[in-house]
């Protein structure tokens, strides 16, 4: 249809029909319509040219999208990146995600979200991609997830060894536990999951680094020979590591339950450990206590020592730096508000001048009675073959321990004079 002497008979056709079907009129007015209709024949006639002529570059577009299209069903997607590599160590190891556990016996990569249980007397070890570590313990259910504030570990029961990498902020490792959260920014550290009362405890203890623990609302920093015990709906409990410490907490304890029973008020316990030629460890609780909210503090000994640390009553370590006879105690971490107080437990080592000389191998120390002084539980631990004399002591208990005579006294005793008062 495209050839114009195609076009010449269906003209003539045209012009025969149209001159039969009209009834005789002017030569004017048949010369006018016939061509009107040729005309419009003509433009109809070119416009289907048109569109067949553009129709063929649509349908190759459209088979280039349909090409496009296939292609995007088949391509290959990036996988997940792995959350870390999994590798049993003994007993049995399962992992699930979504399906039933299937036990695990060569080194896999896992996905995040995925299921690690352990059964009893069984170990298994992870490696995160971020070079964090994992121990699970025995009876031990966790799962990993990797997300763009830093791996978020859920721990459901169980012991959980870990050794994280330095996170680079505001990337941090974080590991969910039953009414508590542990966030950590570089450490070595055990968290242990268990049931207690029916509900589920956390014990987390810190090797090195420190431990952000929040539960209950309330936060506590743990740092190392520092553990906390947290509970759903309950503050953390802090205790130290360092048995000297736990001891200090535990006779403070004490005195608070003798006093509620003799009405009579106690003074902070302390413990005294008697070394070689005269020289005493010394274990003290002072209250610390200014005007003016202080970021630090200054005492002053009253005898030579060799060195000294300070820790909080939970057993926070705090800095100290020591001048000759004055010491200042960084309270950066605990911060002294106007007016408030802060209990801080000072380890005075290698303290003289307490003990007098009898012989050359023969000290004695005494610790006179003052009957207008609160009473003060005093612990002494000395060499086996000490004597000892305890004429105005009440001995509250005797033990041996280490190698060493514990006694443990309550008694109206003057002041030891470590420190100068202030």
């Amino acid at each position: 249809m495209n050839n114009p002497a195609d076009k010449q008979p269906l003209d003539s056709n045209l012009q025969r029909m149209l001159s039969a079907s009209l009834p005789p009129a002017t030569p004017d007015f048949e010369g006018r319509l016939t061509d009107t209709v040729l005309t419009e024949v003509a433009r109809q006639r070119k416009r289907a040219h048109t569109i067949l002529r553009l129709r063929r570059p649509l349908i190759a577009l459209a088979a280039a999208a349909a090409i496009i299209l296939a292609l995007g069903v088949w391509w290959p997607t990036a996988a997940p990146r792995p959350a870390g590599r999994l590798v049993p160590g003994y007993g049995i190891v399962t992992l699930a995600n979504g399906a039933p556990p299937v036990e695990v016996t060569q080194p896999i990569e896992l996905a995040p979200g995925q299921i690690i249980s352990t059964a009893w007397g069984s170990r298994a070890e992870i490696a995160l991609h971020d070079g964090s570590s994992l121990v699970l313990g025995p009876r031990t259910t966790l799962s990993i997830n990797d997300t763009p504030g830093g791996f978020r570990l859920s721990l459901d029961h169980g012991a959980l060894y870990v050794k994280a990498a330095k996170q680079t902020s505001p990337k941090s490792l974080r590991i969910d536990t039953p009414g508590a959260e542990i966030k950590v920014l570089g450490t070595v550290f055990d968290v242990l999951v268990s049931p207690a009362d029916g509900a589920a405890q956390t014990l987390v203890s810190v090797v090195s680094g420190s431990v952000q623990l929040t539960s209950g609302g309330q936060r506590a920093l743990l740092k190392p020979d520092m553990s906390a015990l947290a509970g759903p709906g309950k503050p953390p409990v802090v205790v130290s590591k360092v048995p000297e410490i736990r001891e200090i907490a535990r006779l403070i304890e004490m005195s608070k339950s003798l006093a509620s029973k003799d009405g009579l008020p106690r003074q902070y316990p302390s413990i005294l450990e008697f070394k070689d030629a005269g020289v005493i460890d010394a274990w003290l609780v002072v209250d610390l206590a200014n005007a003016t909210a202080v970021t630090s503090c200054t005492l002053t000994a009253a005898t030579p020592f060799t060195a000294v640390s300070a820790f909080t009553i939970e057993g926070l370590p705090l800095k100290v730096r020591a001048r000759g006879a004055l010491f200042d105690i960084d309270l950066s971490e605990i911060p002294l508000p106007a007016g408030a107080t802060r209990t801080v437990v000072l380890h005075m080592e290698g303290v003289s001048g307490l003990c007098r000389k009898e012989t050359n191998a023969v000290f004695s120390f005494d610790m006179p009675a003052d009957p207008d002084a609160p009473r003060a539980l005093v612990e002494m631990r000395l060499p086996e073959d000490a004597w000892v004399s305890l004429d105005a002591a009440r001995v509250v208990d005797e033990r041996t321990a280490s190698g060493a005579r514990v006694f443990l006294i309550d008694a109206r005793l003057k002041s030891l004079g470590l420190l100068v008062a202030r």
